[in-house]
């Protein structure tokens, strides 16, 4: 009887290196914030909310978006 069995000295081989998979975390964590500056209580017919048009909400978390998804981008021409 066979087994085919992998050998205990082969390993796994992934399409990305440690580095790219820490820097897409980094992105991915920018991203995140930026939606979370961007989040907060919407007005309603009834009651009119004036925080929507905050600076927060409309110049800095979509910045801080912005540089989260060319942050790997940024990463990369630069080190090369």
């Amino acid at each position: 009887m066979t087994t085919d069995k992998k050998p205990a000295t082969e390993k796994h081989v992934f399409a990305f290196g440690r580095t790219n998979f820490i820097v897409l975390t980094i992105g991915m964590a920018i991203v995140i914030l930026g939606m979370m500056l961007m989040y907060g209580k919407g007005s309603t017919e009834t009651h009119f909310d004036p925080n929507i048009f905050s600076a927060m909400r409309i110049k800095v978390a979509p910045a801080v978006l912005l540089f989260g998804l060319y942050y790997h981008y940024l990463w990369y021409y630069s080190s090369t």
